[in-house]
């Protein structure tokens, strides 16, 4: 690539850190030195020839956009999951989750799907002990709504669009076709996912006015989405459900979100749940014990 070519990841930006990302993608991935560098590349390309090597298993339109088009390889290497100890950790910590829900009635929902790391390990601990459940992923997929004021922080938390430079493309078809590129069962996919696109307030409108809800995972870094989302969906929650929340009191969290704990605080008031930290996680999570 020449000096003028766009940043792989997020298509935007000059790649001005060296010939294949920009400086900001580069400091949000952690890469702080040249051996990380090296090191972020050798998982990048690795994870884009296994894309290529599962190419025969994807839709057509999905295999000639990833072969052809710049954009689409970025997108595949934006979703694609990486192996490390958070990771890992963090799939512990759903496990948990999950299993404590083993007796409860209803559907999985993430609210804030993102790059899809919590969803696809989700989906997958269906898949493996509770197969009976549906999983739902609401996100915009155009990346945060604006900001209020309680959002402020030292982040300046911007509206930004990071699929829009992906124009042209169904954010949502690519982003579950995608999941193929993990080894998930498409079955599994097709039979137990739904994605759906749309800003809170419109898109939870789709969630069936009969289905419950056991876990009720929220990422929803803002305050007026972690309002939406609560005040739409609680009361679905059933009693000994769980409502986990990824943005609360942690050290960084607080500081750069802190709309989302002043939601959730203003939201629990006279709530019948049980406030629990997961203890080698960290994470905050709230058990219903009423209606």
């Amino acid at each position: 690539m020449n000096e003028n070519s766009p940043c792989v990841v997020c298509g935007n930006n000059p790649a001005d850190y060296d010939p294949y990302i920009c400086k900001f993608c580069a400091s949000g991935m952690g890469v702080i030195s040249d051996e990380t560098a090296r090191g972020l590349y050798q998982l990048a390309f690795l994870l884009h020839n296994r894309a290529s090597s599962v190419h025969q298993q994807l839709a057509h339109q999905v295999r000639t956009q990833i072969e052809q088009d710049e954009r689409a390889k970025g997108l595949v290497i934006l979703l694609s999951p990486t192996l490390s100890y958070r990771n890992t950790r963090k799939l512990l910590y759903l496990s948990r989750l999950m299993e404590s829900i083993r007796e409860v009635s209803g559907d999985i929902v993430e609210c804030g799907v993102g790059r899809g790391e919590s969803l696809l390990y989700l989906l997958a601990l269906c898949g493996d002990s509770q197969r009976h459940r549906q999983v739902w992923g609401f996100d915009s997929f155009q990346g945060f709504p604006k900001p209020t004021s309680e959002d402020d922080s030292p982040r300046q938390t911007q509206e930004e669009d990071v699929w829009g430079s992906f124009a042209g493309y169904d954010p949502v078809k690519i982003f579950v076709d995608s999941l193929a590129l993990y080894g998930l069962d498409p079955s599994l996919v097709q039979s137990n996912l739904t994605v759906v696109k749309g800003w809170f307030d419109k898109s939870l409108e789709v969630f069936p006015i009969n289905a419950q809800i056991a876990l009720l995972h929220l990422d929803c870094d803002l305050y007026s989405s972690y309002r939406i989302c609560l005040e739409k969906l609680y009361d679905r929650v059933s009693v000994g459900g769980v409502i986990a929340c990824d943005e609360y009191r942690g050290s960084l969290e607080r500081i750069m979100f802190p709309g989302a704990e002043k939601a959730i605080d203003e939201f629990m008031i006279g709530k019948y749940v049980t406030m629990r930290r997961d203890k080698y996680y960290g994470k905050y999570y709230w058990e219903k014990y009423g209606p």
